[in-house]
């Protein structure tokens, strides 16, 4: 799993820039209490509703690229004030509703396939209904809830309808009859919210229960009450991202119109005021827009007799109502639906609005389109916290990718690893990544510290001209085993039978007792004879021998005795002697070096060489001189980084190049801190006396970039 930065999100009303309703292609019906759904296609249909003339059969597609409308095939029979609902293969669904201007409803129910535009006859309800509502479960079947028989009986009943089989089932029944009632499908809960509408008529009164019914036990029960009637022909009441219900007015007792905003959770079962509109209203439509925001359009203002023409940006958090632009044409029990399309820069947010009426109850053909954008985020993706297991002796290599989503650039500038010691990004930067480009992040990590162990990637951007840095938590979890380090070694050679000294260093975390370990080291020449190694500390030095049938260059040395490491970091001293048939300055290199421990003796519990800050290389600084070991110098691969021990005066120079005041620390192969100041810039020194001969680790940090290397210390 991936975790996401957000840079910034903003929603813009149309009113801000002066947008405007728009009319579009008109339908080629005038059209009210019709069927809308957008298909899977992005294209949006229409069938159905009352005109002039009656009853449709029409349906009709508008294509919103194009602005046009186009026929599809006709319904099998002309209905008004059914219940529809979009099938999860994308067909469409209509149930019963009035097939003439008057009361006659039929019981019949047609599927609509887009991919063939046919209208097909379906299993019809068991009880014919008007003005109900339908709304497909999860498993695919659909629920017909209440409506009425047009002559004045409101139903209780409600059917379950299964595509596939074309069946249809009573199931338990709602408290009160009603027509007009909206239906919503909590997925967060598994359950049906209805909101209900009114009875007796379009002048009977509004009810105000909420009930859900529970998809896994089929019953119905009433949950809350909210303080007015907000049903409206599924047209007010809209879902939000949430799954709360925002019902902005809608009826109250006296049919004028409620001016109460109110929304539902599930959750708790219960409303919640918060806010009024400036006019109550009823029988307009609501749609979610993005970000914090709800258009209410239209609409009939009840206690004027009116067709309205007003729209308001409702803002969900707050309650705020804010007027919108005026549609063209006064309307109600219209149709709207949103549309959103989106860019790498801003999300296109179109709101349509087709047909309904207004006070003249003529249908109108009419359909106008508001249009606004509204910001997209720039999202830099992260990988969630990085967590590893090992031992304290094995290096860890892996990657991270981060990748954009943005309008602009993203600019990353460094990253580092904080809060554990000798770790390293082994990847080129800075760098840029566009819109839907990734990066991939080449991580080193190392620690000596046993257990549980935190530190952060921290990765320092640039967008839009602003510095940002983000941290992934990297948690690594270690076990205690020996170690030994070595860098790559460079030594002169001057006189043949010379003897060189290769020191090796080994630790332990929980002064293991190891039943063995074995060495593999190459050389670049062939002027080398390995010759009996040196031990110190409580290294046994029994039984060990030189194994020299290894390849041209090559060597392996076991100790195969037990033996114990404390820590008092033992030393082991590989020794060569040496060959040379010329009177000048020869140079070899041991790399490569590998060293395998083996706590158990059954080689099940190998553990390799720690490879601890940056590369580097130990040399003599005195030149082709003599062949003791008296002054290093680390030469590592940082540009303008160089650390070096120096002998006589007891101390290590530290040139970083970076000449603010900043920290530089001395560790030990513990990963302790032995020697520490917070006062370094350009070139400076630390004091060193009373540590003891060893390998350390200097690190230089400036906030923004940490380098380090490793330098030795023999006495």
């Amino acid at each position: 799993m991936l975790g996401k930065l957000l840079i910034a999100s903003l929603l813009i009303p149309a009113a801000v820039f002066g947008q405007q309703w728009k009319l579009i292609a008109p339908m080629q019906d005038g059209r009210a209490g019709f069927a809308i759904a957008v298909l899977n296609n992005g294209e949006i249909i229409v069938s159905g509703g009352a005109s002039l003339s009656g009853v449709l059969r029409s349906t009709e597609i508008y294509d919103t690229k194009m602005n046009t409308w186009s026929s599809t095939g006709d319904l099998n029979i002309g209905r008004r004030g059914t219940a529809f609902t979009k099938l999860f293969d994308g067909r469409m669904y209509y149930a019963s509703g009035l097939i003439d201007m008057g009361t006659s409803v039929t019981s019949t129910c047609e599927i609509y396939d887009p991919l063939t535009g046919i209208w097909s006859l379906t299993a019809n309800v068991l009880e014919s209904r008007e003005g109900g509502s339908a709304i497909t479960l999860p498993n695919g079947n659909v629920l017909n809830v209440a409506g009425t028989d047009g002559v004045g009986y409101f139903r209780r009943s409600c059917e379950i309808f299964d595509p596939m089989l074309q069946t249809e089932k009573f199931t338990d029944s709602i408290s009160v009859g009603q027509f007009g009632n909206v239906v919503f499908l909590d997925t967060n809960t598994q359950k049906v919210i209805m909101i209900s509408d009114h009875t007796n008529g379009s002048s009977g009164p509004w009810f105000n229960e909420t009930e859900e019914y529970d998809i896994a036990s089929s019953k119905w029960s009433v949950t809350a009450h909210s303080q007015a009637g907000h049903g409206s022909y599924q047209q007010m009441c809209v879902q939000l991202p949430s799954g709360e219900i925002l019902a902005p007015s809608g009826g109250d007792a006296n049919n004028h119109g409620s001016s109460l905003i109110e929304i539902y959770t599930s959750a708790t079962k219960s409303w919640r005021t918060i806010g009024t509109m400036p006019i109550p209203h009823y029988l307009g439509t609501s749609v979610y827009i993005g970000g914090d925001s709800v258009l209410n359009i239209g609409g009939f203002d009840g206690a004027n007799n009116i067709a309205m023409d007003n729209t308001w940006f409702i803002n969900i958090k707050t309650g705020q109502v804010t007027a919108g632009p005026k549609l063209n044409e006064r309307r109600y029990w219209q149709r709207a639906v949103a549309v959103f399309t989106s860019d790498p820069c801003s999300e296109k947010v179109s709101v349509y609005v087709f047909g309904g009426q207004d006070e003249s109850n003529i249908p109108k053909a009419s359909c106008e389109v508001l249009e606004f954008q509204r910001g997209t985020p720039s999202v830099l993706s992260l990988p969630q916290p990085l967590s590893f297991n090992g031992t304290v002796c094995a290096g860890i290599d892996t990657s991270v990718s981060i990748s954009a989503s943005t309008c602009s650039e993203f600019h990353i500038d460094s990253v580092i690893i904080e809060g554990l010691a000798n770790s390293s990004i082994n990847t080129k930067l800075p760098d840029t990544l566009k819109n839907g480009e990734s990066k991939i992040l080449q991580l080193s990590l190392h620690s000596t510290i046993v257990g549980l162990n935190q530190g952060f990637l921290r990765i320092f951007y640039n967008i839009g001209g602003s510095e940002r840095d983000t941290s992934i938590p990297i948690i690594m979890n270690l076990r205690a085993s020996t170690r030994g380090t070595i860098r790559s070694v460079i030594h002169d050679i001057i006189n043949g039978g010379d003897t060189v000294f290769i020191p090796i260093y080994l630790a332990s975390n929980s002064g293991d007792r190891a039943q063995g370990f074995q060495m593999t080291a190459h050389y670049n020449t062939d002027l080398l004879t390995p010759i009996d190694p040196e031990f110190a500390g409580a290294l046994t030095q029994n039984a060990t021998v030189w194994d020299q049938n290894q390849i041209s260059g090559g060597m392996n040395f076991f100790a195969q005795q037990p033996f114990s490491i404390s820590t008092s970091n033992p030393l082991v001293i590989l020794k060569f002697k040496t060959a040379v048939t010329k009177d000048e300055c020869t140079s070899f290199v041991i790399d490569n070096l590998q060293i395998t421990f083996d706590s158990t003796g059954n080689n099940t519990d190998p553990c390799p060489l720690s490879v601890t800050g940056d590369s580097a290389m130990i040399c003599r600084a005195n030149g082709c001189g003599d062949n003791t070991l008296r002054e290093f110098l680390i030469n590592g691969s940082v540009p303008g980084f160089n650390a070096w021990y120096d002998g006589q005066n007891d101390r290590i120079t530290i040139n970083d190049g970076i000449e603010v005041q900043h920290v530089c620390d001395i560790f030990n192969m513990l990963g302790e801190i032995v020697k520490e100041s917070n006062s370094c810039h350009g070139k400076y020194f630390i004091a060193v006396g009373g540590l003891p001969a060893g390998i350390y680790i200097v690190r230089s940090s400036d906030g923004r970039k940490t380098l380090s290397q490793t330098i030795s210390i023999l006495r």
